[in-house]
Parts: structure tokens; sequence; C-alpha cells
């Protein structure tokens, strides 16, 4: 590919992938601060003094990963490795369920719900202190069986009552635990021109559909999740969006129609599945994340991984893996740098549970952590990302001390007055940053 955008032809089929490579290298720093470029190398290390975890949560920002449990019937409990389990609490704030919240493990059959898989994950978050992030409630793939038998032959009403009581089992399961959700998933046309917002085919949408054209089908689905839950976090999920073009321009339209409609939206998810030829181009990102903001949105960074050409050992070059350092820092910083981007997630941590492998055929070693659970140089990356850029004032509430988690999550879940949107809970944020001094400033 000559670009890390995704096509309709690779799209994600994230049941997780476990890759089997192997092999430890150092690992190179490669920090941006104020435009100029440095390197450090840095030997390999499993328990740094600093972790990634801290360094967000003084400035008030999630980072987070996807996470399995005992979910996939072939693979075993990844929470049963010890150094999965150690890297997974230690380093990160936020855990989104990979798996265990979609429809095949969670919705098994029509009338038969599982949440043992996402409640192990659940209470793995809860015993080390992180928010819980929801994927997904509604996505036209990755769908269990009997669902896809069923739309072949059902009324679009029958389709409307089964989704909607989806989302309110679901959500119901974890009302007050879950503080945000991907509520609609990849629902916007590859092919979309920008005029208007051009649809998928989907059995949600007119495969048969529920009943409602166009963007009808988002808007009831966040609604039906504002009812389940009225105090979580609504997201709608997608990836090709995270640069200009026409797709972005579908994705506004209907962000812009929703929000001057009141329907109920909190902000959107940039998958970020990308490589290192440089999409998407910084430029393209901010603007695209200050846009989104201008609505009163947020923007979450929500799967992203940096694929790489690998050889047979599954092992990438030690240019490719600065490259890929370069890549996770450049797309952090720019994030840092928005107040209304308020976390930063993974799709996995380590490369053995990357889904690149079985799904781009030569490449891998997307994560930051190797096959051993060290961190690579793109860990190191992120780490210096965190460090370096300038805190911004995501909420009016701060921090009350380096690394107090729950002071973070406060934080997070205010809703300060005079941010509120016209929808009445949710919020905006100050668009003002604070220097290493203590000293606020405007955002430029």
């Amino acid at each position: 590919m000559s670009k890390g955008f995704p096509t309709s032809h690779d799209r994600r089929r994230r049941r997780t992938a476990r890759a089997s490579q192997c092999g430890v290298w150092a690992a190179v720093l490669i920090l941006v601060s104020s435009g100029a470029a440095f390197a450090q190398i840095l030997a390999p290390h499993r328990h740094p003094t600093l972790t990634l975890r801290e360094a967000a949560a003084r400035r008030t920002f999630l980072v987070g990963t996807a996470a399995d449990a005992d979910d996939l019937p072939w693979v075993p409990d990844p929470l049963n490795v010890p150094e999965y389990a150690s890297t997974l609490g230690e380093q990160y704030s936020m855990l989104s369920p990979e798996n265990a919240l979609k429809w095949p493990i969670v919705h098994p059959a029509q009338d038969a719900y599982n949440f043992e898989p996402a409640n192990q994950l659940v209470a793995f978050a809860q015993a080390h202190s992180m928010q819980i992030r929801g994927h997904n409630l509604c996505w036209d793939m990755d769908n269990p069986e009997w669902l896809n038998v069923l739309a072949a032959s059902a009324r679009p009403p029958d389709m409307a009552q089964l989704l909607e009581n989806h989302i309110e089992t679901v959500m119901s399961q974890y009302r007050g635990t879950v503080f945000a959700w991907d509520v609609v998933n990849e629902a916007i046309s590859d092919s979309a021109s920008g005029i208007g917002t051009d649809m998928r085919d989907s059995i949600w949408y007119d495969q048969p559909g529920i009943g409602l054209s166009g963007t009808g089908y988002v808007e009831q689905a966040f609604r039906w999740a504002r009812a389940a839950d009225p105090d979580a976090l609504l997201f709608y999920n997608e990836y090709g969006i995270e640069d200009t073009g026409p797709k972005f321009e579908a994705l506004y339209n209907m962000l812009q129609d929703f929000v001057s409609r009141g329907v109920p939206i909190d902000g959107v998810g940039f998958q970020m599945h990308i490589d290192t030829t440089g999409y998407p181009s910084t430029a393209g990102l901010t603007e695209n994340i200050a846009r989104i903001a201008a609505l009163g949105l947020q923007v979450q960074i929500t799967e992203m991984d940096v694929r790489l050409p690998v050889n047979s050992n599954g092992q990438a070059t030690a240019a490719d893996l600065q490259a890929q350092a370069a890549t996770y820092q450049r797309i952090l910083t720019a994030c840092l740098k928005a107040p209304s981007c308020t976390a930063f997630q993974t799709w996995e941590f380590s490369d053995n549970y990357s889904w690149i492998p079985a799904y781009f055929p030569g490449f891998g070693a997307a994560l930051p952590f190797d096959q051993n659970y060290l961190g690579k140089p793109a860990f190191s990356a992120l780490l210096g990302a965190l460090q370096t850029n300038a805190p911004v004032s995501r909420t009016a509430s701060a921090v009350e001390e380096p690394g107090d988690l729950d002071a973070a999550s406060r934080a997070w879940r205010a809703k300060p007055a005079e941010y509120q949107s016209s929808r009445g809970s949710r919020y905006m944020v100050p668009y003002s940053v604070t220097n290493q001094s203590g000293a606020t400033m405007a955002v430029k």
C-alpha cells in the first residue's frame, strides 16, 4: 500500500490474530520537542521508572489499550499470562475489551447473552484503577451467524427491536462501570463523496435495515444508548477519517447535523490503523480534530497500531522501528496538543496479540511492546511525548497530585457548567495550557 489509509479490501475483522513472532532488540527513543528531533538509545526494559499511565495522569489524559480475556476459544486467556497482566495493569489507565463486547461473544444466540469474558476484563480494570471503554454496540461486520441468518428474512421493525434490546441489555449490564462506548462502528462508505453522508450497506442500514433512511439508524442507536446509560460518553468510531478528504467530510456532515438537532453524541473515535508512509498528515489530523472540537465534541485515538514489513521470523529492521516510533510520537503529540483529544489507545499492546500478521501478510511488529513484553522504540517515543509536551487543560478540574489516577478520573467525568453545550450534560473543554512552570497560556 502506498499509504496507511485502509480500504474496503483490508477492513479489519478484528477477531484477534495471535502472532507467533520472537526477538528482542534495543529500543530507540525518538522524541520531537519544539520541532527539533533527537534520538537516545535505551536498553529494552520491562519496568521503567515512569509508566505511560503515570505520565498521562499528569496531563489529565487517558492512555489505553484493547485487551482480551477468555473470549476466543482457540486462544488461551491472556490475563493468565503473568507478563501480559502485569504490563497491562502497570502501563495503562484505560482498557477496552477487544472482542468481549462484540456481538459474537456477548450475544452468541438470539435469546442468550454471555457477559463472562467482559466481566473478567472489567474486574481486572477495576482492580487496577483503570477506566473501561466499551467496544462496540452496532457494526455491520463481525456479527454472529444467527444474526446474519435472521437479517436475511427479517422485517425492519424486527431489526430495530433487536438492536434496541441489545443496546439496552449490554449497556445496562455495565451502567456506571463503562465510562464511554463506541455506539456505532464504521458506518460510512469508503467511497463517500463528501456531499451528504454515504452509508455503508449493512444489516442495520439497508439489508434490511431498521426502517430509517440516511444516517437515521446511527442517530437512533445513539438515542437508545443515551436512554440506556445517561452518564456514559457516546462515541462514533471510524477509520479513514484521520486526514482530510471526502470520507472525513461525510463524517463531518453527519456530526454537524446531529449536533444541530440535539442527537446525543459526545465524541468521535479515530481508529488510526496505519503504517509509516505518512498517513495521516499532521496538518490534516490537527485540522480534523479542531473541526470536531468546534462542534463541541471530543476526539479519542481508539485503535492505533503501526504495521511494519517483517521477515520470516516476524522481525522488523532497526530503521523501520525508528520510523514506527516517530509515527507513534507524531500522532500522540498531535492529540496531546489538542484540548479536545482526551485519550490515546492502541489495539492491543504486545506484538504477541496483534491482528496485523493475519490480515496483512508480510507485516507485523505493530505495537509498542515486543513478544517478550519489552518496550520497543515506539514505547519510548510514547513515554517521551507524554513527558515533553506541555500539559493541556482538558477540564476545569486538575489532577491533584501527579500520578493520581482517581483524580484524573474525576476530572475526566466532571461536567463544569461553564463548558456545557446546548445538549445539557455534555461539556466542552477550555482552550488553555499550563506549562512546566505553572503559567497558563492560550493554545494557538
